[in-house]
């Protein structure tokens, strides 16, 4: 089947699901860009399975997976097991808070990216170039390298993790001012942001951090912990972050309403606040094969 004509797709507006093709990639859809709902339905979804030789999606334009009214769930599996995601679908998933009902992949091994912008393997802060906004790897700062933290100021995207602990000297994390999303595709239930046991840490804040680490789980949060300075005082301290980082924030082994109230300040409703932001998915979605249109059909028959 020539599926070239979609070359110049760049907006979906429903459910992508594809199923049971021979294809080893989806690089038709090469420049999708945004797949979206504006209109109220059951099921916000792309779900990609049982393409025996699927091994990537190709979708190397893709910036926005949203929902007006629900949450985007993305569900991959039953692929090729050599099936990868690249760096910058990674980064859309995590970008737009998707919910992942079921994902099977890996990251690719390749580096480059469409939009130019450059990823590196983290290896350690000494040699790490000063060009890299997407690193992958698990990083730790800690009393033997913080002199270097500040060579990840350009960082914008981690695909691992990324621990502070043990430092001396560091005052604030001004040094990941410009981080955007963790994302990681190994569930092991360890927070992928983790501040801990520093000395001087005075302050947290991560001010371009405007989701949740990825994906959302009860386990996936940002703790902050065993620090020497009090970093929340009061309660609005800590749920300001909370909110800013739509993530649950996990202080000092508790969560942000064991904190307490500033004098003068009336006491937060629970309405106010959430201690965690997971969301379920409104539905089974193996029942939602009969509910939804593949992408592949809609585009046949109109």
């Amino acid at each position: 089947m020539d599926l070239s004509g979609l070359l110049s797709l760049k907006k979906v507006e429903g459910n992508i699901e594809i199923f049971e093709n021979q294809v080893s990639n989806l690089s038709f859809l090469s420049n999708l860009e945004n797949v979206s709902k504006d209109y109220l339905s059951i099921y916000n979804v792309t779900h990609i399975h049982d393409n025996p030789n699927l091994k990537r999606l190709g979708w190397e334009s893709i910036k926005k997976m949203v929902s007006k009214f629900d949450i985007h769930t993305v569900s991959i599996h039953d692929n090729h097991p050599e099936f990868c995601l690249t760096t910058r679908e990674l980064q859309t998933f995590a970008e737009n808070d998707v919910y992942v009902y079921n994902l099977e992949a890996k990251l690719c091994a390749d580096l480059e990216r469409k939009d130019g912008e450059k990823t590196c393997n983290f290896v350690d802060l000494l040699s790490l170039d000063l060009n890299c906004q997407h690193l992958i790897g698990e990083i730790k700062v800690n009393n033997k390298n913080e002199d270097y933290a500040w060579k990840l100021e350009n960082v914008t995207n981690i695909y691992g993790s990324i621990v502070v602990e043990y430092t001396e000297k560091l005052i604030d994390l001004n040094f990941l001012r410009n981080l955007r999303a963790v994302a990681n595709l190994h569930f092991d239930g360890s927070p992928l942001i983790q501040i801990k046991f520093n000395r001087m840490l005075q302050t947290v804040t991560l001010p371009k951090m405007k989701v949740p680490p990825f994906p959302k789980s009860k386990s996936w949060v940002i703790e902050i912990n065993g620090n020497s300075m009090e970093i929340f005082k009061y309660l609005k301290d800590c749920l300001l972050f909370q909110r800013q980082t739509k993530s649950s924030v996990k202080y000092n082994g508790k969560s942000c309403k064991k904190l307490p109230v500033a004098p003068g300040k009336q006491p937060v409703k629970d309405t106010d606040y959430e201690d965690e932001y997971e969301v379920e998915p409104s539905g089974n979605l193996s029942d939602s094969v009969s509910l939804m249109i593949s992408l592949l059909i809609i585009l046949i028959v109109f």
